[in-house]
């Protein structure tokens, strides 16, 4: 599911075939949808909108930051981890998933983390659902996973689709604080990279710096 089209061209089908009302498409990159006028990521209606929420909770006597902090309170702070591996050979890429996958025996364990479930968009397959379907569209030619943790934490791994890059996305959230997640949200990709990815082994390369 790479690319804003997925979600813009969903949300336009969506709001034709059921009569509904686009409120926002956001993707990882930084991409917001606000707008039902313009189908794709848009900066300019999206920094209308949060203008307008500025003023909006000013007369409420506090900021956008300050609401923020009042939704971490109520439901945790959240993080993400990000970044990704070179790696030039498809059939590396492709071993890397498979060895993971295990026949469609998916571990339940990811170095001293437990996992809830896994979804192999690449396969249609997902341990979490009632009948082991991924509700995302299933990318035969794409390789993409997302591993669940019982802790809450998410990583998500795929190939990118224009470039030779193995990219992770991790996603952890702390009662505590901020800090607390981001540690928790590296601290995942960190143990994903080792027991899954194992650079040395597999030939890939770290990010070209300079």
């Amino acid at each position: 599911l790479t690319g804003f089209k997925w979600l813009a061209n969903c949300s336009a089908k969506l709001c034709e075939e059921k009569s509904l009302i686009h409120l926002l498409a956001y993707e990882e990159a930084i991409g917001y949808q606000l707008s039902p006028m313009v189908k794709d990521k848009d900066g300019v209606s999206a920094s209308g909108v949060f203008c307008e929420m500025a003023v909006h909770w000013h007369s409420k006597g506090t900021t956008i930051r300050g609401r923020l902090d009042q939704l971490s309170q109520q439901v945790g702070y959240f993080a993400t981890h990000n970044g990704y591996f070179l790696c030039y050979e498809p059939e590396v890429m492709a071993k890397i998933f498979d060895d993971f996958r295990n026949g469609g025996k998916y571990p339940t364990v990811v170095g001293d983390l437990e996992l809830s479930s896994v979804r192999d968009v690449t396969k249609g397959l997902d341990t979490g659902t009632a009948d082991g379907k991924s509700h995302l569209p299933a990318t035969p030619k794409d390789q993409m996973m997302t591993l669940c943790f019982k802790d809450g934490s998410v990583i998500t791994l795929r190939g990118s689709g224009t470039e030779p890059k193995l990219k992770y996305y991790t996603e952890s959230s702390d009662p505590t604080g901020s800090e607390a997640a981001q540690k928790r949200a590296q601290s995942v990709a960190e143990v994903v990279i080792k027991h899954v990815l194992r650079p040395a082994e597999h030939g890939l390369q770290p990010p070209k710096t300079g």
